[in-house]
């Protein structure tokens, strides 16, 4: 089930960070192919694949272990947080102080808003916020 996962990837992003650039490292590929990047899943994506851009930050990374931080008490006690942001109509409490920060200024996005690829259909995703042209249909 993942349990454990999560916190063992994120003490060990260096090591991923390592294969990772490791992985990439192939002749005869300028951009992306089958072999590191590519698949059939992401068809419709390969225009946008590029590993050469992302180089340099995965050998920042690689360099040295993360490192822990400390919760500070709106980390750890920040079930009221949670409950004010749902309360208000947002995801999480960093979108609802991006939401105070928007109408601070007059900005005012759709939250929570559906995305769906076809009129009708379900949604796949639902962005934080939003500023729809017409529809959320892609």
């Amino acid at each position: 089930g993942g349990t454990g996962y999560l916190s063992r990837t994120a003490s060990e992003f260096h090591l991923v960070a390592r294969r990772a650039l490791a992985h990439l490292d192939h002749k005869d590929c300028q951009n992306a192919c089958y072999r590191c990047l590519k698949s059939y899943q992401n068809q419709r994506y390969h225009h946008l694949l590029e590993w050469p851009r992302i180089i340099p930050d995965l050998e920042v990374l690689a360099e040295s272990a993360p490192q822990v931080q400390i919760l500070d008490k709106r980390d750890s006690d920040s079930y009221k947080a949670w409950l004010e942001a749902y309360n208000q109509g947002f995801g999480s409490p960093l979108e609802l102080a991006f939401g105070k920060l928007f109408a601070q200024y007059g900005f005012s996005p759709q939250k929570q808003f559906p995305i769906v690829l076809k009129e009708g259909g379900i949604p796949v995703s639902i962005a934080d916020f939003a500023v729809p042209l017409t529809s959320n249909t892609f």
